[in-house]
């Protein structure tokens, strides 16, 4: 049994609004510690939720996975991407730093895939039509 994470559009997830946020009605807005409390009672919940899931999580990912997107399919345990799949963390072109604890679960995903390679183990990748 797996928990799979997936999209029924174009998209997998494209994270906020760029409108919103220069119009200011998005959850970035504010001093750091009111920002710092919409972040944790709303985005940061998933972060916690994906971590508390007792089977494996999928991610799979057939379009563009951007932002809070890229972040969530870093969460997962596995990910699955079509063809079609793209990931980027554009914020970081803007300045902020990801919002969902992206780094850490980056770093780990990183570690790992290094600890592989260098352990003599052979990594091998395919490509599923």
């Amino acid at each position: 049994m797996a928990w799979i994470l997936e999209s029924d559009g174009d998209h997998f997830c494209t994270d906020g609004n760029v409108k919103d946020m220069e119009h200011g009605s998005d959850l970035m807005q504010g001093s750091a510690t009111q920002v710092r409390a919409r972040l944790k009672s709303t985005l940061h919940r998933i972060t916690l939720a994906l971590e508390a899931l007792q089977v494996p999580s999928i991610a799979a990912v057939n379009g563009a996975a951007v932002g809070a997107g890229c972040d969530l399919a870093l969460m997962c345990d596995v990910r699955v991407a079509s063809s079609r799949a793209t990931f980027a963390e554009s914020f970081l072109r803007l300045g902020p730093v990801p919002g969902l604890a992206a780094r850490g679960f980056l770093t780990r995903l990183a570690a790992s895939f290094w600890l592989s390679i260098h352990s003599g183990s052979r990594l091998q990748y395919q490509v599923v039509q």
